[in-house]
């Protein structure tokens, strides 16, 4: 599978039509295992001070069933000290669409606090 991912990801560096192809073929099969390369993260407060993760697809392809945690770090040492369990955004994003999820039992007192948090894409599903 290594040598057949190395020739799809040398002939995606080309910008002709079996480049643009064989770069979607690359992302297909390499996404599942390593989604956080692919699909992008945040948190987004609501005015209550909930918590959302927010998963955004800028691949040409559609995924679903995203795995995600959401990691919160100590202000002073930037370290992880928390982190959720496995949280599961269970519905399709279609090339360049975004989904988000609450984070249960967050509730953020400001905006700075915001800061602290990252999410941290574990695995995906490409929709065929």
């Amino acid at each position: 599978m290594n040598g057949a991912m190395s020739h799809y990801q040398m002939a995606a560096s080309s910008n002709s039509e079996i480049g643009k192809a064989s770069a979607q073929r690359f992302t297909r099969l390499d996404l599942p295992r390593n989604a956080g390369r692919y699909l992008k993260g945040m948190v987004q407060l609501d005015n209550r001070g909930n918590l959302y993760a927010v998963v955004q697809n800028p691949t040409s392809v559609s995924v679903s069933r995203v795995q995600l945690r959401v990691v919160r770090f100590n202000a002073k040492s930037g370290r992880a000290e928390q982190q959720s369990n496995p949280l599961l955004l269970n519905r399709t994003l279609a090339s360049n669409q975004q989904g988000n999820l609450q984070v249960p039992g967050v509730r953020l007192k400001s905006q700075d606090e915001l800061r602290l948090y990252r999410v941290v894409i574990e695995s995906a599903r490409v929709v065929d």
